[in-house]
């Protein structure tokens, strides 16, 4: 992102600093019964507010950006190096917030594509969201180069989508990954493959697709 010029007129508390747009925005969340607007609202230490999605596209833009708001320049990081920041939503407000491992958690995902893909398709499958999960398995989903292994595992604990989909009793998942050549006899970290995980919660439906 551009570093945008200091500006040194005081902004309206309620607009971004950075676009100098409201940050009441649109909610893209279409379940019923939801707000059409939500609050969008992270103020930095020196007071300025920002929408969180950029404030997160400027400090990634440079190491220098990491360090200083993108209106006055000031320094944001408090005396042990950590990027507190303030949160209103329409949930509240959340003060004393760390920021800064979002912003190390994404810089990691940019600069490693294949492990933010394997994260979105495992959200995905969690999700039961098998549309755009497959479009990963296809490679036809934009973010990377390739179909995506359905084989891919959790950070931690070493479990694949098929063994979560075993512990939800997800026969539509299971079908979806086998059909995508999904190794059954992946074992997680615990030493449990997909079928062990479906006999742990007596899903009978996926014991049988497992089992065949």
């Amino acid at each position: 992102m551009p570093l945008p010029p200091p500006k040194p007129e005081v902004l309206s508390d309620d607009q971004c600093a950075i676009y100098h747009e409201p940050l009441i925005v649109p909610n893209d969340d279409d379940e019923p019964l939801k707000p059409s607007y939500v609050i969008d609202d992270l103020q930095l230490r020196c007071g300025h507010h920002f929408h969180k999605s950029c404030i997160m596209e400027y400090a990634l833009s440079s190491p220098s950006a990491r360090e200083r708001c993108a209106l006055c320049r000031a320094n944001v990081l408090d005396n042990n190096g950590r990027y507190i920041v303030n949160i209103k939503t329409e949930n509240g407000y959340a003060g004393s917030m760390d920021l800064g491992k979002d912003i190390d958690e994404q810089a990691f995902l940019e600069a490693n594509p294949d492990i933010a893909r394997a994260q979105v398709f495992l959200s995905l499958m969690s999700q039961m969201d098998f549309i755009e999960a497959e479009t990963l398995l296809k490679g036809e989903d934009g973010m990377g180069e390739g179909k995506l292994s359905p084989n891919v595992t959790y950070e931690y604990g070493g479990q694949t989508a098929m063994h979560m989909a075993a512990y939800n009793d997800d026969i539509e998942g299971i079908q979806l990954l086998l059909r995508y050549g999904a190794d059954k006899s992946i074992k997680d970290e615990s030493g449990q493959t997909a079928l062990d995980c479906a006999k742990e919660v007596k899903a009978k439906d996926v014991i049988a697709l497992l089992e065949d």
